[in-house]
Formats: C-alpha cells, sequence, structure tokens
C-alpha cells in the first residue's frame, strides 16, 4: 500500500502527468461499462421472457434493436411492436441495413405497400451490394413485385456469387415464366445456364427457345450440350437430340463418332461409354489411336463398351479392327448391334479369337423402320464355368459405321420440315414430329 500511495501521490509525479493518468484511467473504466452494457443488452434482446417489455424501452443499440425487431416480427408476428422498434433503431443510427430491410418487410406485410417500396428504394440506391445485401433485396424486390429491383440484384448475383447462381437462375425461372423475357434479363452470357435450370424442371418446350438462342449466339459448351442430348434421349426425342448433337460436333462428324479412339471417351450423348467394371482398365492404343482394354484375371467382368447414334432406316456394315492378346475363359468379347426402344435389330458377331493380330472385321445389319437410334457395342458376357475370371488384352481401331451400298460418306441433310415453316420444337415431349427431315446424322442408303 506504501507503495501504491506513493506511486501514485501527487508528490511522486509533475501534476499534469497524474491528471493525464487519472483521465486515461476513467476513460477506459468508462468505456468499458458502456461495452459490457450494449453487450448485456443485444444478448438480452435475443432472450424470450415477460422481462423483456421492461428492458427494451432501454434499448439504443440498432444491432440489439433489430434482433428483438425480428423476434417480434417472425416469432410472435407482432407487427405493429416490430415496426416501432425498427423505427427506433433508425431512429439512433440512419443507415442500419438490417433495419431498413426489415422496415420494407414488415410495411409489404401491413399492406403498405408505397411506404414499403420507399424503404427498399432506399436500401437500393444507397448501399453498395454483397451477397447478403443483393439476396435479401432480390427476395423482398421479388415479394413486392418490383421486377427491375429484382432483375438488377439476381443479375449482380448470377456475375459475382457463383456459388448462388443455380439459385438465382431458379428465381428467375420462377419470376419470368416465358423463356424470351427471362433470356433479355440475364443476357447471352447465362443461356447456358438458364438451359441446364429448364432440363432440371423437365420443360421440355422451354428448352428448344433456349438451345436456338444459345446456337444462335455461338455460346455452345460441349458440357452443357451433351447433358441436352441425354435429355432428350430420356424424352424419346431422338430427331431433335440428333440435331443438337450435330450442332454441338460440327457437320463433319462420322456416323460413328470418335471411331478411332482419338478424342476422350465422353460416357455421355452420342459418345462412347465404358462400364467401370472391377478387374478391367483401358487406355488409348499405341500412337494415339485405338482403345486397348486389359482384363486382369481377377473376376468374372460383365463388360460393355458402346455408343448409341442415330441411323434413318436402311442397310449399314460396322467395320474396324481387332487385335487380341492371350485372352482366357470361355466367354469372350463380341459385337452387337441392338434397336434402342425398337423392335426388329439384333446383329451381332462372333466372339473375338483368344490370340490375334489386327485382323480387320465387318457386321452388317439393317435399320427397320422402327427404329431411329441403334446402339453398338462390344460386350463380354459373365461366364458360369468354374474358370470363369477373364484374363489378357482386346484392342480394338478404326471403327465406322457406312451404308451398305456405298464406301463414302452419305450426303448431309439440312434441318428443315416439309412445309418450309420454321421448326420451334413446340410439340409434346416423347413424340416425334415425322415432318422434320433433320439430321445431319440420319442417312437415306
Amino acid at each position: 500500500m506504501r507503495f501504491f500511495f506513493q506511486r501514485f501521490s501527487p508528490g511522486t509525479d509533475k501534476p499534469v502527468i497524474f491528471l493525464l493518468r487519472s483521465i486515461c484511467i476513467v476513460f477506459l473504466v468508462t468505456a468499458g461499462l458502456f461495452h459490457v452494457r450494449a453487450a448485456f443488452l443485444t444478448q438480452l434482446s435475443l432472450n424470450q421472457g415477460p422481462h423483456m417489455e421492461t428492458f427494451s424501452h432501454s434499448l439504443t443499440h440498432p444491432d440489439a434493436l433489430a434482433g428483438l425487431a425480428r423476434k417480434e416480427f417472425m416469432l410472435d408476428a407482432d407487427l405493429t411492436s416490430a415496426l416501432t422498434l425498427y423505427r427506433r433503431a433508425l431512429a439512433h443510427f440512419v443507415l442500419h441495413l438490417p433495419s431498413w430491410l426489415g422496415l420494407a418487410e414488415v410495411l409489404h406485410d401491413m399492406g403498405k405497400e408505397n411506404e414499403a417500396a420507399e424503404a427498399l428504394h432506399f436500401v437500393h440506391d444507397r448501399f453498395p451490394n454483397n451477397q447478403d445485401i443483393a439476396w435479401s433485396k432480390a427476395l423482398l424486390a421479388g415479394a413486392m413485385g418490383r421486377e427491375s429491383i429484382l432483375a438488377e440484384n439476381l443479375v449482380w448475383l448470377a456475375d459475382n456469387s457463383p456459388a448462388r447462381k443455380k439459385e438465382v437462375i431458379a428465381m428467375g425461372a420462377l419470376t419470368w415464366q416465358d423463356p424470351e423475357a427471362l433470356m433479355r434479363v440475364f443476357g447471352s452470357a447465362f443461356y447456358t445456364d438458364i438451359l441446364l435450370q429448364y432440363i432440371t424442371n423437365d420443360a421440355f418446350n422451354k428448352t428448344v427457345a433456349v438451345w436456338e438462342k444459345i446456337v444462335e449466339s455461338g455460346s455452345v459448351q460441349q458440357r452443357a450440350a451433351l447433358q441436352y442430348v441425354d435429355y432428350l434421349v430420356g424424352q424419346h426425342a431422338y430427331l431433335l437430340a440428333a440435331r443438337v448433337w450435330a450442332e454441338t460436333t460440327g457437320p463433319d462428324t462420322p456416323l460413328l463418332y470418335n471411331g478411332t479412339f482419338e478424342k476422350p471417351l465422353l460416357n455421355s450423348a452420342f459418345g462412347w461409354r465404358i462400364s467401370a467394371t472391377k478387374g478391367t482398365s483401358w487406355q488409348k492404343g499405341d500412337y494415339g489411336s485405338g482403345l486397348e482394354i486389359t482384363f486382369d484375371g481377377t473376376e468374372n467382368a460383365v463388360f460393355q463398351l458402346s455408343q448409341t447414334l442415330p441411323l434413318n432406316p436402311g442397310r449399314y456394315v460396322l467395320s474396324g479392327t481387332v487385335e487380341t492378346d492371350d485372352l482366357r475363359t470361355d466367354q469372350l468379347p463380341f459385337w452387337t448391334v441392338q434397336g434402342v426402344q425398337c423392335t426388329g435389330l439384333n446383329a451381332r458377331s462372333e466372339m473375338v479369337l483368344p490370340n490375334q493380330h489386327a485382323t480387320e472385321f465387318i457386321l452388317p445389319f439393317v435399320v427397320p423402320d422402327n427404329c431411329e437410334l441403334v446402339r453398338i457395342a462390344l460386350v463380354r458376357k459373365k461366364s458360369f464355368h468354374f474358370d470363369n475370371k477373364i484374363g489378357g488384352k482386346v484392342t480394338v481401331s478404326s471403327l465406322n459405321v457406312r451404308p451398305a451400298e456405298s464406301g463414302a460418306s452419305p450426303a448431309r441433310q439440312t434441318f428443315s420440315n416439309t412445309t418450309g415453316e420454321p421448326d420451334n420444337g413446340d410439340r409434346e415431349p416423347g413424340k416425334t414430329d415425322k415432318n422434320i427431315a433433320i439430321n445431319p446424322l440420319l442417312v437415306q442408303p
């Protein structure tokens, strides 16, 4: 104690220094008390109970007032009390954003649309955007029917918040039911996102309109296009799927896509699909051409390498080369050609030999009138022998499909209908428009 009084007695230091120290101590103590009081009241505003009415009148912190107003609005449905508390918060700090957003929401629920619109416009005009602010403004604008504010904030979010892009496009699709209107709001940069949203919503006719805009704008993205082809095939819209495929891959695409395997396997649309089967692996063949499939001898593997392709009725030939090395078991791979969702086509080759150098093969087949898609596959079926685990290698390359009457590539057809009218794709999913003489991939032998 003696040290304390000696340290802080006026006689030990100059009076000015003593005075400054005293002021600092008083300031720090006062600031600490105010901080504790604000924290206490903020926490208190989140509590519930009969004691709240007594304390709410003494609140001055905008966050605490806004928190209490939110409770009154969401939990107690007391719009009048919530409105009063939001206004008290703004009286203490006029630029308190949560209070302005809450005020607009409460006024809207009270039916005071003009005042609610003024509050929303105040926030929209004076506060810079971030992800949460823009999303809150968009939700309020959507509820209040303020399409200009809604559109501006949704576009901002689509540009600046990739994590929310799907939500943003979905909200836009709910607001603007017409695909043309939705595309005008978001612009060509988001045509693909709109297409994917319509695919998710199973809005068949709307996808057609968006795809046409994508092609016109030259913004075709392969990944989305492949997903769209798969969707159209699932809808049995085979001719339209073929058109989308041709517009994605180009006019010079052969009937059998990537028959040399120089491009990656797509596992989608009208590209090659390969089964992920235990005991099998694959890689490109020598010099980057062909596909080498290895069976490691550990599994009774059921395997399939397949491609679905659209063809006109007629006679065709599947050809290519096959090389094998030390294949074992009674069930060895073979080629099949079958119709998709149709009958009358089921061609099959003999099984490959266990050991053979690169050897050409041909498999003729006839596409009947009721088939629009065929599936070509290299298949290995399950063996029921005791020694059934397949081992060895098979390499396929130079695969091709051509009309039986000619070795030359077929002439490409144009996408048009017999009436000369534009085809807008507005038809019932699952129905084929027989007037459309579409598909540059379709051939008439």
